[in-house]
């Protein structure tokens, strides 16, 4: 059993992802985000202790080892006990709320949060629901979101006015890219059923989506665009969800994935900043409110994210960056933090390319 770990302990510090500002749909205003995790891991990886099998192999994601690989350099062992991730995330819940109360918690677990046992959920609900917070934000995958599953959750924070959104990577709307290419394991029949679940628990549904997620060989640029915009629309118009965290997909500092060979071997590169630009102008103007832009950073840092003209794109950290890849950075950023599609403009000397 690891000793209880008090707020100067360096061994929280990962744990407590950080402070964000973020436009709520809901609130309609700039709240103040916190993000903590927790290191379970993916079942589909095989990172439980439950044994599962191997089921999909998402091609930009890293867990293959991540979560075990981080319990063991930080805590001595590649396995947590329940009781041990709740008094971790205990811990770092109360570092975190010695500077200031959020209005939402982010609580991120390297995989699905309802993938966990179900007493280890409800521990970390309760604990969440005892603080004055509005809301509450865990990714899931579709198929283990059932009425039931969502009950648990909601009989806790319902009574306290505390907002559950449940995030789902669907990614594209194409079951092809989906799950051929990218290896999400979402079936549209699954996703479905996830948000009648969610509508009738009266939970936040959220899509992640992605311009050009991963290689697809039968789009160019413009099909990539096309294929983001309807992606967006057929989550919000057709599909039933209520928000939608929107990104071009970006290459992983992990070696192991798929599209980090791919991107090294020069068979992949990240979508231009122009067809972001050109995509997100499109989608923030028909569903007004509705699409973050979400921030092109991971941790580790991605090794490969748009740029204007470096057309293998550039680091996170905005390394060999040009002037006008820096503009378009901060104009990406306005959006965030107002929502206002009219920030939306190509920087000033920027030429949009034939």
């Amino acid at each position: 059993m690891l000793p209880i770990l008090h707020s100067d302990d360096p061994r929280l510090q990962p744990m407590i992802g950080g402070w964000r500002d973020w436009w709520d749909t809901f609130d309609r205003q700039l709240v103040r985000v916190l993000t903590l995790y927790v290191p379970w891991g993916c079942p589909d990886y095989g990172n439980t202790k439950s044994g599962a099998r191997i089921l999909h192999r998402c091609i930009f994601c890293g867990l293959p080892s991540a979560a075990t690989d981080f319990n063991q350099s930080f805590y001595g062992k590649p396995q947590l006990s329940n009781e041990e991730h709740f008094q971790l995330f205990k811990s770092a819940l109360t570092t975190a709320l010695l500077h200031q109360v959020p209005h939402t918690v982010n609580v991120f677990n390297a995989g699905s949060f309802v993938a966990m046992p179900v007493g280890l959920q409800l521990a970390i609900v309760r604990e969440l629901a005892q603080n004055p917070i509005s809301g509450i934000v865990v990714d899931a995958r579709a198929r283990l979101i059932t009425p039931t599953t969502l009950s648990r959750l909601t009989e806790i924070l319902a009574p306290r006015n505390i907002r559950l959104t449940l995030r789902i990577g669907v990614e594209t709307k194409d079951e092809r890219v989906r799950n051929n290419i990218l290896g999400k394991g979402h079936s549209r029949e699954e996703i479905t059923s996830a948000i009648a679940a969610m509508q009738e628990s009266r939970v936040i549904a959220g899509a992640y989506a992605l311009l050009k997620p991963g290689p697809v060989p039968w789009l160019n640029a413009q099909g990539y665009r096309h294929e983001a915009i309807e992606t967006i629309r057929w989550l919000l118009e057709n599909a039933g969800f209520d928000e939608v965290y929107f990104r071009a997909g970006c290459v992983p500092a992990a070696p192991q994935t798929a599209l980090y060979s791919l991107w090294e071997r020069g068979s992949f590169a990240p979508a231009t900043l122009w067809d972001t630009m050109a995509v997100l102008k499109v989608v923030a103007t028909r569903f007004p409110g509705k699409v973050h832009l979400l921030p092109f950073t991971d941790e580790p840092p991605f090794v490969a994210i748009p740029s204007a003209d470096n057309p293998r794109g550039i680091h996170e950290t905005l390394e060999g960056a040009s002037d006008l890849d820096k503009q378009f950075y901060e104009v990406f950023q306005r959006y965030r933090l107002t929502m206002d599609p009219s920030v939306l403009a190509v920087p000033l000397g920027g030429v949009v390319p034939s």
